[in-house]
């Protein structure tokens, strides 16, 4: 796969994140009315590459602080996060050596670290979607 046909997939992989997670947001914000799923949808999507501008107003969308506490949906955060690594790792197996799949699917993911690549790997075979070495 070129560079340029990897960019487009990420911009297309990228797209579908930000509108699903705009989606399910805004049907939160609608059910409850609490501002800071707006918020969220602020920090999340970018503002003509200007994060500043997300992050401003998200603070002002949260400003009162007399919010109630959002109810915690426990592993939502956690199953979001599998289906988009199940979701770029579909999309990208492979079409590269299974190391620079993994490198990628950590940078779309945001995750840094040491041995990143091994992560991304332990979750893949932890999930099932790649059979254990014998």
């Amino acid at each position: 796969m070129s560079d340029e046909e990897q960019q487009g997939l990420d911009k297309e992989l990228s797209y579908r994140y930000h509108k699903s997670f705009i989606q399910l947001e805004f049907a939160n914000y609608k059910k409850n009315g609490d501002r800071r799923h707006l918020a969220n949808i602020c920090r999340e999507v970018p503002f003509f590459d200007e994060p500043e501008v997300g992050e401003e107003i998200a603070r002002l969308l949260t400003l009162d602080r007399a919010l109630p506490k959002l109810k915690k949906i426990v592993g939502t955060e956690r199953a979001v996060e599998e289906a988009r690594l199940k979701h770029y790792w579909e999309a990208r197996k492979g079409r590269a050596a299974d190391q620079a799949v993994f490198q990628s699917i950590a940078h779309q993911l945001g995750w840094t670290g040491y041995e990143v690549e091994k992560r991304v790997e332990m979750r893949l075979r932890r999930m099932g979607l790649i059979k254990n070495k014998k």
